[in-house]
């Protein structure tokens, strides 16, 4: 399949995650939010920050049903 085993993406996990320790001092706190990030604690402040209710309000009227979802997705307000 071409794929790496799991212990390669570990490593590959784990340096990433020490390279953003080694920063994390001059970082803002906001992620980006083109893709997902499972690994952030409080990823819908750092996505969205102070949009977050604005966001919520816009899903509500849109989707109130939450149709279009996915794990880090916006709950409707």
């Amino acid at each position: 399949s071409g794929a790496a085993p799991q212990s390669v993406a570990d490593l590959n996990i784990q340096w990433v995650s020490s390279t953003v320790d080694s920063v994390r001092s001059w970082l803002s706190g906001a992620a980006y939010s083109g893709y997902s990030d499972p690994l952030l604690s409080d990823w819908q402040q750092q996505y969205y920050g102070r949009n977050l209710p604005r966001l919520q309000q816009i899903k509500t009227a849109v989707d109130p049903d939450n149709v279009f979802r996915f794990a880090q997705s916006i709950e409707p307000g």
